[in-house]
């Protein structure tokens, strides 16, 4: 290891050896973190990159620095770091972005003014609350429209349902349920059901079809009880049963002789006709 002669501030003349250029730094100083940092192997190293870092600090000097609060920093402190960062004076002064942003989105006034409350209190600037807002905005699109996507995927799977249980006489149960509504329901009613989606569930159209049924075979508001409605599986099902149990029926049915044969051989070939119609047998 090297040594040289260094002259001290008093104009005395020391021998250090370069592994201990610290003993040179004044003795409350020695301990700092930014001397222990420096990584020096000799005292003219040591001075290079001392040297360094002092003009750097004096060229620092005079810019808008910001001076990172602590636990113990005081309201205006932190009132002054958050302005340097970019927080509007008020939070009135937040805005809402128009680029950027999806269409028929509902944003409340009432929830814009709790974010832009909460944006202040939390020291966000004026350019990232506008992110978080357009952020959101899409957040909520994106869920609105899975939920979309979702209830017309229910509707169609409760449609196609329906048509298997009503086989034949789904169109006319549509038409029924139609009539129902047009009886009873006013636009205001309509409007909810064209907007909700309502009116196009399994659920809605199976009861308002017994509704519209009861009012056609009403002799007063309706077509009478003689009309005659398409049968669904279930009841072609159920009238088939009914028509097995029947003697005098059954008699007609298998007798090619009985004067009434023609007939009921027709009724049941509807019958299996409307429990079968994917088949038409």
């Amino acid at each position: 290891m090297s040594e040289e002669e260094v002259q001290t501030d008093a104009g005395a003349t020391t021998t250090v050896s370069d592994g201990d250029w610290r003993t040179l730094v004044p003795e409350d100083l020695r301990n700092d973190p930014t001397i222990q940092n420096i990584k020096a192997e000799t005292t003219d190293e040591a001075l290079s990159i001392m040297s360094k870092q002092f003009v750097h600090a004096q060229r620092m000097t005079g810019r808008d620095k910001v001076v990172l609060p602590t636990d113990k920093s005081t309201p205006e402190e932190l009132n002054e770091f958050y302005t340097k960062l970019g927080r509007p004076g008020a939070a009135e002064e937040y805005e809402v972005p128009t680029e950027g942003m999806p269409e028929n989105v509902p944003l409340s006034e009432e929830a814009i003014n709790q974010f832009k409350n909460e944006a202040f209190e939390m020291g966000i600037s004026k350019q990232n609350a506008a992110r978080l807002i357009r952020f959101q905005a899409n957040m909520t699109n994106a869920q609105l429209e899975a939920q979309k996507e979702a209830q017309q995927q229910e509707i169609q799977v409760g449609l196609e349902g329906l048509k298997k249980e009503y086989g034949v006489a789904y169109d006319q149960n549509v038409q029924l349920a139609l009539q129902g509504v047009n009886q009873f329901g006013d636009e205001n009613f309509k409007a909810l059901l064209n907007k909700t989606g309502v009116g196009d569930r399994a659920e809605f159209i199976r009861v308002f079809a017994k509704v519209g049924k009861a009012l056609a075979s009403d002799e007063i508001l309706g077509e009478g009880s003689g009309r005659k409605f398409a049968l669904s599986p279930e009841d072609a099902s159920r009238a088939i049963g009914d028509k097995k149990l029947d003697p005098n029926f059954m008699e007609a049915y298998k007798n090619d002789r009985h004067p009434g044969h023609e007939d009921a051989q027709k009724q049941m070939a509807a019958l299996y006709s409307s429990l079968h119609p994917e088949t038409g047998a």
